[in-house]
């Protein structure tokens, strides 16, 4: 797993082995991130579940000013700090920011993740539903990112988009999903 693009392009990622940790593989990032155009200087950026941290990570390289990484695995947090030191040494200049916290417990995080225009969300597909339905109604999340754009990545299973359709539409939210790279994406602006 690589970095794709930007100053830290070609940076090889680590995840811990055997954890669980699924990240959003090359061709489905490389797809998303040319879904979401170029325009990341300067904005602040948030990576829920962050898993190896690849996606905030590749929004640094390509010039967020800004990335808020949540994690509540310490194993996971400390092979994000490694991937983090991997491209601080290709001049990745971002102020990025490791939260130890459950997703699921907001208040921990928002503090730090306050004004980010984009958050990823990646969580375990067996999971997925579920944390979607806990924390995409809450008013503390909704509330702390107005305007912001929330991407979730779905499972890779038929019917998996069922749910979140049902109750993203009942938000009066603005939603879509989009393939990209073989893998499923929910855009919903807040």
């Amino acid at each position: 797993m690589r970095i794709i693009a930007g100053a830290a392009r070609g940076v090889e990622l680590i995840a811990p082995a055997g954890l669980g940790v699924r990240p959003t593989a090359g061709r489905g990032r490389e797809a998303l991130f040319s879904m979401l155009g170029s325009s990341f200087a300067g904005c602040r950026v948030t990576d829920l579940f962050a898993g190896s941290g690849a996606l905030g990570l590749e929004a640094a390289s390509r010039g967020a000013a800004a990335v808020t990484l949540v994690e509540r695995d310490p194993r996971h947090s400390r092979a994000i700090r490694s991937n983090i030191e991997a491209v601080r040494r290709c001049g990745v200049g971002a102020k990025i920011t490791v939260i130890d916290a459950d997703v699921l417990t907001p208040a921990r995080w928002i503090p730090a993740a306050a004004g980010s225009v984009l958050i990823f969300a990646d969580p375990p597909y067996d999971d997925s539903a579920a944390d979607f339905a806990a924390l995409f109604p809450s008013p503390e999340f909704r509330g702390a990112f107005p305007g912001a754009e929330l991407i979730w990545e779905l499972p890779d299973r038929p019917g998996a988009a069922g749910p979140f359709a049902a109750l993203v539409g009942e938000s009066g939210a603005e939603w879509e999903f989009r393939k990209a790279g073989g893998a499923t994406f929910l855009r919903v602006k807040l």
